[in-house]
């Protein structure tokens, strides 16, 4: 099998309505899984496409917004495991997805700002112990919520983990939402963090 290459796949969705965007709702989810898979069907060896569907995976998400001050990078923790068949998330740790074995993951994040004209939003994703960003993605705020929605395949040992830090420059506190206005049913899209093994 061919290693799958280290590259950053970024995903920006900002200045739009809620309901139109990538990454949210039952539909949209969908969409998502089938980028991602046509990405890896670009970057990637027929087997590891394959095996997309069978290896372990979690996603997580949080059931309460939070505040994040100005100009500050502050990291999410979370509270609702969505799924996890692999024993990534720990909620001793609960800002955290780790590895439980070397391979080759997809990551994703998103979360969503209250509304606010000011300034700019940030989303980040770091892996440690090696440390690094794995994701860094900057927007101006919109007229609505603001919202962000990052990917990344990285490399990652037994025992690395990835964590989310938000961060916002309207001039006071403002909420990573833990409810998106625009969406009904499932709201479970933000602050969501997930992981796929892919070999």
């Amino acid at each position: 099998m061919k290693s799958a290459p280290l590259i950053i796949i970024v995903i920006l969705v900002s200045n739009c309505a809620l309901g139109s965007m990538l990454g949210f709702g039952d539909a949209t989810d969908k969409a998502n899984e089938a980028f991602s898979l046509a990405t890896l069907a670009l970057l990637t060896d027929k087997d590891t496409v394959n095996t997309y569907a069978i290896n372990t995976s979690a996603a997580i998400t949080r059931s309460t917004h939070l505040s994040i001050p100005h100009d500050t990078f502050t990291s999410i923790a979370f509270d609702t495991v969505i799924t996890d068949t692999g024993g990534y998330f720990n909620t001793d740790y609960p800002g955290r997805l780790t590895a439980p074995v070397t391979g080759v993951y997809l990551v994703n994040s998103s979360v969503a700002f209250d509304a606010n004209t000011t300034g700019d939003r940030s989303l980040l994703v770091y892996q440690d112990p090696i440390g690094g960003q794995r994701i860094h993605v900057r927007i101006p705020a919109a007229s609505s919520q603001t919202a962000i929605n990052g990917t990344a395949i990285v490399k990652m040992n037994a025992g690395d983990y990835v964590y989310i830090q938000a961060a916002q420059s309207s001039g006071g506190n403002l909420n990573v939402r833990s409810t998106i206005a625009s969406v009904t049913g499932d709201n479970n899209h933000s602050p969501r963090f997930s992981i796929v093994r892919l070999e």
